[in-house]
């Protein structure tokens, strides 16, 4: 009787979760030109941001997939994507430095014309950042 009570709970349980909506968090970061946004995560890290002033510094990780619209083959590096803020700052792309990238490791293989490859990319960047992410050849 009791086993049958915590299955009926846990069943109502799973069904109440299957019927939630995704929460939409909507397009603060977009990509541009050959560059898709996959997803974007804003976590807050205990690094110091004396740079963004005063407090934590926020990491803006992205995932985003990289198109080669060129006739060459490109090498490429996080360090050669930015993101473009709504002031027209431009916050460069790592994915190591810091402990939000723990587990973190991009392909350094060469992208041939016409291939694309989803990297993740991280920002150091204020909370309230939106802007565009870019790739500079």
């Amino acid at each position: 009787m009791l086993v049958g009570r915590i299955a009926g709970a846990l069943a109502l349980a799973l069904a109440l979760c299957a019927c939630q909506e995704p929460k939409e968090t909507g397009n603060v970061v977009t990509g541009g030109g050959p560059v898709r946004v996959v997803s974007v995560t804003f976590i807050a890290s205990q690094d110091s941001g004396t740079s963004l002033g005063a407090g934590a510094a926020t990491y803006i990780l992205a995932k985003v997939e990289l198109s080669n619209t060129t006739n060459q083959t490109l090498y490429p590096q996080a360090s050669k994507f930015y993101l473009l803020d709504q002031d027209d700052n431009r916050w460069a792309g790592m994915d190591t430095g810091s402990a939000v990238f723990a587990g973190i490791s991009n392909s350094l293989a060469p992208l041939a014309p016409g291939e694309r490859r989803t990297y993740i990319v991280g920002f150091r960047a204020l909370a309230t950042t939106q802007g565009t992410i870019v790739y500079d050849y």
